[in-house]
Formats: C-alpha cells, sequence, structure tokens
C-alpha cells in the first residue's frame, strides 16, 4: 500500500503543539513542585510517586492527542515509528551506538590535559554490582517516556509550524525548562548542579545541540521514535554508567555543541527548508 505524504501545510491542522506542551507542562510540574513543597514541609519523606507521575506524563497526553484527533493514518503512523526497528538502517544504528560513547571517550582524552584521569574509563559500582537494573532504570526514568512523548507527538508538532532549524532550537530551550522544578528537590542531581556554574551552563544550554543531533537522527530514520529513544538512552547510559567527571561532561558539552554546528552547515536541506513532506507510516 502506498503510503499518503503530507506536506507541512497538510500536518499543520493535525497537530497542536501549545495544547500538548502546555499540558506536558501541567502533568510535569503540578506533581514535581507538589514535591518540593511537600518535601521541605515535612509532609512526607519520599518523592518516588510524584517523580514517577511527572517522568511518564508525556506518554499518556501523546497518546491523548493522537486519539482525540481521531484520524487513524495519523495513529497507525506513531505506532510504526514507535514499534519498527527497521526504520534504523545499519548506519544510523552505527550512528546511534557510537556517536556518543565516542564523544565521552574524546572529552575523557581532553581532560587528561587538566589533570583528568583515565580511571574515568571505569564503570560505576551500580554498572558493575547490578549492570541490568541499572541498564533497566536509565531507559524507564527518562528516554523512554520522555521521548515517546516528546519525539512521538512534540516534534512533529513543533515542526508543523517551523522549519528544522527552530524546531530544535524551541525544543531545546523547551527541554531544561521542563526540569526547572528537579533543581529545588533535595539530593537531585540536578541540585547538585547549583554549586558547579560551568556544568550547570553545559547541563542547561547542552540540551540544544542535543536536540539538534536527535532530531537529524530522527529525521533521517523515517522518524523513528525508537532512535530518540536510543540516543536519549546512550547519553544518560554513558553518563552515569562510567564515572566520568564534570569537567569531562563539560568538554563533551563543547563538543556537542561543535557537532551540532557542522550538522546544521552540511546538512542545510534537513535544517532550514520550510516545507517538508511526511511519510505516514503504517
Amino acid at each position: 500500500m502506498r503510503k499518503r505524504v503530507f506536506e507541512t501545510s497538510d500536518i499543520s491542522s493535525l497537530y497542536q503543539p501549545k495544547k500538548f506542551f502546555v499540558l506536558d507542562f501541567i502533568l510535569t510540574w503540578v506533581p514535581l513542585w507538589t514535591a518540593v513543597v511537600g518535601l521541605s514541609a515535612g509532609w512526607f519523606e519520599f518523592d518516588y510517586l510524584f517523580m514517577g507521575v511527572a517522568g511518564m506524563s508525556a506518554v499518556p497526553i501523546a497518546l491523548y492527542m493522537f486519539y482525540s484527533s481521531r484520524n487513524k493514518a495519523l495513529i497507525r503512523d506513531f505506532w510504526a515509528r514507535v514499534l519498527r526497528p527497521d526504520l534504523i538502517s545499519p548506519r544510523w544504528w552505527l550512528v546511534l551506538l557510537l556517536f556518543v560513547p565516542a564523544v565521552m571517550s574524546v572529552a575523557v582524552l581532553l581532560s587528561t590535559m587538566f589533570g583528568g584521569s583515565l580511571e574515568q574509563f571505569v564503570p560505576s559500582e551500580r554498572l558493575v554490582t547490578a549492570p541490568l537494573a541499572m541498564i533497566v532504570l536509565v531507559l524507564v526514568f527518562g528516554p523512554l517516556p520522555e521521548e515517546l512523548g516528546w519525539h512521538g507527538y512534540g516534534i512533529d508538532s513543533l515542526r508543523s509550524r517551523m522549519n528544522g532549524f527552530w524546531t530544535s532550537m524551541v525544543f531545546g530551550m523547551i527541554w531544561p525548562i521542563w526540569h526547572i522544578p528537579m533543581f529545588f528537590i533535595e539530593n537531585s542531581y540536578q541540585q547538585a548542579l547549583l554549586a558547579m556554574p560551568v556544568p550547570l551552563f553545559f547541563y542547561l544550554f547542552g540540551m540544544i545541540p542535543q536536540a539538534v543531533i536527535m532530531n537529524w537522527i530522527y529525521w533521517h530514520t523515517g522518524r523513528s521514535v525508537l532512535s530518540a529513544i536510543i540516543l536519549h538512552f546512550m547519553i544518560n547510559f554513558v553518563g552515569e554508567g562510567f564515572q566520568i567527571t564534570q569537567q569531562s561532561k563539560s568538554i563533551a558539552g563543547v563538543l556537542f555543541f561543535a557537532a551540532a554546528a557542522v550538522i546544521i552547515y552540511v546538512d542545510k536541506d534537513t535544517f532550514w527548508r520550510k516545507r517538508c513532506a511526511y511519510k505516514l507510516q503504517s
């Protein structure tokens, strides 16, 4: 069966980016800010439930947006992009699996010029003692639910209104704002960054080049949601699975900016073309 091709002007009526992101922020920020206030006030001792609800928020919202549209082709397209690994060619599988480890390896090697140690390549205690549990936790708490929503619906909704460059820039700014409540949760990774200005900068603004790279792969793999999940997972897994210092992560941030700039310059058509043709998958 021939796949229907939607031009940007066609799909703009199918997507509602403002509604999606407003709902996502509400379903994320309400439980997170509740956790912030509740923990500080002593209402409860654990925030697992609130963190879980916030982390999973993008999934039910994306499903609501798709199914409320009552567009069967759009719904089939979503599930195909989630469930079909064949959308990712062998070349792009290599990029997904090797790009982040390569960048982090170069960053660690460069860090040795500033006193860094090669012991950063040593696996973390969590990875050594419970590798399967760590892999599952890293996948489930972040990449899987977030990308089912963001690249399942959010990115396409933005792309229906603007070109690839501005889609990546806007999402790259939404992404860190979405994390703001985490900086106020006691003992969180984000709160620890508040005492480290340089790593904090690259954590926040480093999401922009990450969005560029993730979208670039996404658009070259038939809009595969799986590709976004894998790249997001690799970023988190490499950062948590090895003893990489904040210095090296900051250097990696510079490398991500450089890579994103090269990608935008070389692949102008992907990022600057206003109109795009979406081949809905099935």
